[in-house]
């Protein structure tokens, strides 16, 4: 038996920062008070890395945009084919200094530019600090590709499993051993859509992941039947499977 959910939601960051106000901006909107800027330079920054894009922002915040953390969403960038949105996103990991908060890219990018996913993976703006709290190879225009056989690399996980709070893995190959090797203290959100992985290691990231909250396991491969145990899970969402699902602990308690 199944419960269906929405898969883990995607956002993104602005571009750039948006223009000034122009006169009467200290004022802030209709002549209120601007409370806002009044707040310290750390909460400030957090609020600029939100995922929403801001249609204005007051003088007092424009020095803290080149340090706010970076959300990166390689899908919203400007460009013509996949491969030049690669060197976009090469350009702007080489030129920002991090930390990086969020990073989802097409999995596309891993059948096409696995070097250049490999180069981002390692950049300095991803490791800054260790903080890269949401990572996503979403599946974008390879959802009628048949055959999931693109490699995930090691480092997406080895590098990040400590901090992560949402991963996103599609139409590729986890290796045997990557998964079991590894666990997510921190991790809310785990997707994985038409990706081959073996029962144990399925079985190893749900169980290594204990603070785990929402679920979702679509059009995969490798295994014949789907074991849950764990008291932290309060969605799951298991399609196009025809195998055995098994709740060995209830959730949603």
């Amino acid at each position: 038996m199944a419960t269906e959910a929405p898969r883990p939601k995607s956002t993104g960051k602005p571009q750039g920062p948006p223009p000034s106000l122009g006169a009467g901006e200290e004022g802030g909107c209709c002549g209120g008070v601007d409370r806002i800027s009044g707040l310290p330079d750390a909460i400030l920054c957090e609020i600029i890395s939100l995922p929403a894009r801001t249609q204005a922002l007051a003088s007092r915040w424009r020095h803290l945009w080149r340090s706010a953390p970076l959300s990166l969403d390689g899908g919203n960038l400007p460009a013509e084919g996949e491969v030049s949105r690669a060197g976009l996103i090469s350009r702007i990991l080489a030129a920002d200094p991090g930390p990086a908060r969020r990073f989802s890219v097409s999995a596309l990018q891993l059948l096409l530019c696995p070097s250049a996913v490999d180069s981002w993976i390692c950049s300095p703006a991803l490791d800054y600090g260790c903080r890269l709290r949401e990572l996503e190879f979403h599946i974008g225009d390879l959802i009628n590709l048949q055959s999931p056989e693109i490699w995930l690399p090691n480092s997406a996980f080895f590098r990040f499993s400590a901090t992560l709070r949402l991963a996103t893995i599609s139409k590729c190959h986890i290796l045997k051993g990557t998964a079991g090797a590894l666990r997510f203290p921190q991790l809310r959100e785990l997707a994985l859509e038409s990706v081959r992985i073996s029962e144990d290691s399925l079985q190893s990231m749900i169980a290594g992941s204990p603070v785990l909250e929402c679920f979702l396991l679509s059009r995969s491969v490798g295994f014949s039947r789907v074991r849950i145990n764990s008291q932290s899970l309060v969605s799951i969402s298991v399609r196009n499977f025809s195998g055995e699902l098994i709740i060995e602990k209830r959730p949603f308690a």
